[in-house]
């Protein structure tokens, strides 16, 4: 029950550091801004992501107990949970990258002559398109993982099962189309509904542990 009940808080708290990073996470670049503004902004990023960072940790700790009740031995269990491993090491590197990498960038470039800032600039086109890989592969992670776990908890726990099937099937299918790509706002939207799946997922964990 201790096990079980500290999985759910674990799940919980995970799942709120994910909406929240989300909620708070930055619209904009730190670029063109100048003095305490980009100070400001480059410590806000930083504290979001690092937001973030957390509570991925918390979601894999939680993860990682959801899958000894779903019985490791079963193929869907172990695939949800090595999905799942993938998206959150990726997902804190796209993080890192955006949340410290690029803020000091861009801190530097607001006292960089022409020479040194255009070579600052070609910089942050590599780690552009280093984020937006990290990116794709925590999207396709998140998807998977409640898509591969619908088939063990349909016979545990019909809700997170049911929930988990539409998640996974409409995220694969918004990243397909693009919608998901390069946009903070419906990310933001396919976060929550992780997160949703995580709460139902403790939810059930907290009623039925043993």
């Amino acid at each position: 029950m201790k096990h079980d009940r500290a999985t759910a808080l674990s799940l919980l708290a995970g799942a709120a550091g994910g909406v929240l990073t989300m909620v708070l996470h930055p619209t904009g670049g730190s670029y063109g801004l100048e003095g305490e503004r980009l100070e400001h902004a480059a410590a806000v990023a930083a504290w979001v992501h690092g937001l973030g960072i957390a509570s991925i940790g918390l979601q894999l700790a939680g993860a990682w107990g959801v899958s000894a009740r779903l019985d490791r031995e079963r193929w869907c269990t172990r695939a949800g949970l090595v999905a799942f491993l993938f998206a959150c090491i990726m997902g804190s590197c796209a993080a890192t990258i955006s949340g410290l990498s690029a803020p000091h960038i861009a801190e530097q470039l607001a006292f960089a002559d022409a020479d040194r800032g255009a070579a600052m600039r070609a910089s942050l086109f590599p780690l552009h398109a280093l984020v937006a890989a990290f990116t794709d592969v925590f999207i396709v992670g998140l998807a998977l993982t409640p898509l591969l776990w619908a088939w063990p908890l349909a016979s545990r726990a019909r809700v997170p099962a049911l929930g988990g099937l539409a998640l996974g099937v409409l995220g694969l299918g918004a990243y397909g189309a693009g919608a998901l790509v390069d946009e903070v706002h419906p990310l933001g939207v396919f976060v929550a509904g992780f997160a949703a799946w995580l709460v139902a997922l403790a939810a059930w964990l907290w009623r039925t542990g043993d």
